[in-house]
């Protein structure tokens, strides 16, 4: 297997890798290529050691984003937060039990701002689905989905 690459001159060169040896091609200053099926990591990391934001090419070619916490983005035009454009969001934070019915029962865990969840009491009598979200870090507001 070879890989080939052009330096910033726009000559190309190629990598012979006889052995399948997993390697990275510092590409045009920032950029960094990686061959097609080999899990891949760039990490930044603390004066420890510890990773703050780690991208990763996985071995499927998908990429996957990690980071430490909440991973906030910055607008530099708008000298704001952005928001990220997302095709499709599924929420994995479900709660689903009795709850005695219209949520009687039903204590949603501490507030964080900008955290959102589902949660379902499946009573006999008098079941429901709501939508919990929290704006402002303090409390939740709901909308009954039922």
């Amino acid at each position: 297997m070879s890989f080939v690459g052009s330096f910033v001159d726009q000559t190309e060169a190629a990598i012979k890798n006889d052995y399948s040896k997993k390697f990275c091609w510092i590409y045009a200053g920032n950029e960094r290529r990686f061959q097609s099926g080999v899990l891949q990591s760039f990490v930044i990391a603390d004066e420890n050691g510890n990773a703050v934001l780690k991208l990763t090419k996985k071995s499927s070619d998908e990429p996957l984003i990690e980071s430490k916490g909440t991973l906030p983005f910055w607008d530099f035009t708008a000298n704001d937060s952005a928001a990220i454009k997302v095709k499709h969001v599924q929420v994995t934070e479900i709660y689903r039990d009795d709850y005695g019915g219209n949520f009687a029962n039903f204590t949603p865990p501490s507030p964080v701002k900008g955290k959102f969840f589902f949660a379902e009491d499946t009573n006999a009598s008098n079941p429901g689905k709501r939508m919990y979200v929290c704006l402002d870090g303090s409390s939740w507001s709901y909308v009954d989905l039922t």
